[in-house]
């Protein structure tokens, strides 16, 4: 039976909501892998001790994936349009108050905190609404949206190198918050879908309900629409023995199995039971979505995430200082990040592809994909003395690396399932987050302790293979609880 749930699913509007997503991670992706080049002015302008603006950089990363958690709940209520949008006016803000600061504790603020908060919308929205518009071609449109990524490193390091050669730090920060305003114009484009259904199971038992409003993907639903849902989010598995009554929304009845109309307004019949007032609504809330943790080794998968921000901020950071501490230019310091994004963006795009087969197992390519970036990373000192070689260290990072983010999105479906996309999907940055924010801070005091950049390859690289020993326990964890 053809529902209005499947009018736009991997066909029609889908791909203009595609291209949105790839589009906002275009812009974000230069937002998240331009720190390190800018930190090079930094240095130069305002403050050098690269202990303390190594701050700046980690603080705007972190942002953006700490924040995971908040811009999912945002993203579940208001829906992708509004995220990104109302990100996009939160990283114009940061990088212009950004111009005019020339202070290292100011640029914490504006181009870490308020910058990294809008990014951070973006990001939970662009990797949401993929999930939201197909179904058969699932892997392949998040390759393809975090392509835009990949896109973003190609350009965001050249672009910030010939900004600030032209127009020095404030007028980059300036030029750069305008370039990525054009996130609203992105969000504008991610309209909530125009017809929607989803399953739910009430059971029959002696509990008060009371009538609320209903969200669907995020949107207030207007009109003659009904739902019948449960506090516990519609999940079957929460359910004993009780019985069932399936039930089934369209945008224009509410029925149950034997087809009888239940209400005349766009309501939710929600049980009461232990959620009488809102901090009652509000624990829950915490304790439903604190549970998807130990969902299907989701634990695991996220410690292994946490050590991969490490490892890999680390290295991107201050991959152009080391490579100017071997000589090369700070022009061609800036074009490694050039290498890592066009093969990245490859990578990104052939692991899409690749991952649509269900013969592959994703957790598999995620293992492979760290431990071959570990052993790149950890090799690099030892080949790091000329430019071509630097440059084919940023090759191969880059083909290896990038797959790992074209597979966060459906590592977290088959862990968590698409009904909890945003939730999960906002852990998962939260984790790599952490990482993302103490990575080059750690690298850099490994640094100024020892004065040779030798030693932060090694901890990134010993990182990124921590990561791939707690990927490896994902499916260990499921046989032996027959997830």
């Amino acid at each position: 039976m053809d529902t209005g749930q499947d009018r736009d699913t991997d066909i029609g509007y889908a791909w203009v909501a595609l291209f949105a997503a790839t589009f906002s991670n275009f812009i974000t992706g230069m937002l998240i892998y331009s720190p390190g080049v800018f930190n090079t002015a930094i240095l130069d302008e305002i403050e050098n001790d690269l202990s303390r603006t190594s701050w700046i950089g980690s603080t705007l990363v972190g942002t953006i994936t700490i924040s995971g958690p908040v811009a999912g709940v945002f993203t579940s209520r208001f829906g992708c349009k509004a995220a990104t949008c109302a990100g996009g006016i939160l990283v114009l803000i940061g990088m212009s108050a950004s111009s005019f600061i020339k202070s290292v504790k100011g640029l914490l603020l504006t181009n870490g905190v308020l910058t990294g908060l809008g990014a951070g919308l973006a990001v939970n929205a662009g990797g949401t609404i993929p999930g939201y518009y197909f179904k058969k071609r699932l892997p392949i449109s998040f390759g393809v949206s975090t392509a835009g990524t990949a896109m973003g490193l190609f350009a965001g390091g050249p672009l910030v190198a010939i900004l600030l050669q032209k127009f020095t730090l404030s007028g980059a920060f300036l030029i750069f918050g305008g370039i990525a305003s054009n996130l609203c114009v992105a969000g504008a484009l991610m309209r909530p879908r125009r017809e929607a259904a989803t399953e739910a199971s009430v059971t029959r038992q002696p509990h008060d309900y009371k009538l609320v409003p209903v969200f669907v993907d995020g949107n207030k639903v207007q009109g003659d629409s009904k739902v019948i849902s449960d506090h516990y989010g519609n999940r079957e598995d929460d359910f004993d023995d009780h019985e069932k009554i399936q039930t089934k929304y369209s945008r224009n009845q509410f029925v149950t199995e034997g087809g009888e109309n239940i209400q005349n307004e766009s309501t939710v019949l929600h049980s009461e039971t232990g959620n009488s007032n809102m901090p009652g609504r509000c624990l829950n809330f915490f304790r439903r979505n604190m549970s998807l943790i130990t969902a299907n080794g989701f634990l695991f998968y996220n410690l292994s995430l946490l050590f991969l921000g490490l490892g890999e901020n680390a290295i991107l950071f201050h991959l152009p200082n080391y490579a100017h501490s071997k000589n090369s230019t700070r022009l061609q310091s800036a074009n490694l990040f050039t290498a890592i994004g066009l093969c990245s963006l490859l990578s990104r795009l052939v692991t899409g592809i690749i991952s649509n087969d269900k013969d592959i197992s994703i957790i598999l390519l995620h293992v492979s994909f760290l431990g071959i970036a570990g052993i790149l990373a950890l090799l690099f000192p030892l080949f790091s003395h000329a430019y071509p070689l630097q440059m084919l260290f940023s090759a191969l990072y880059g083909l290896y690396g990038g797959g790992l983010h074209s597979i966060l999105s459906p590592m977290t479906v088959e862990c968590v399932g698409v009904s909890h996309l945003a939730v999960g999907y906002g852990m998962t940055h939260l984790a790599i987050g952490i990482g993302y924010i103490l990575g080059p801070p750690v690298a850099s005091i490994i640094y100024e302790s020892s004065k040779d950049y030798d030693h932060t390859y090694f901890f990134g690289g010993g990182c990124l293979m921590a990561a791939s020993v707690c990927a490896a326990a994902v499916p260990v964890y499921r046989r032996s609880h027959g997830s």
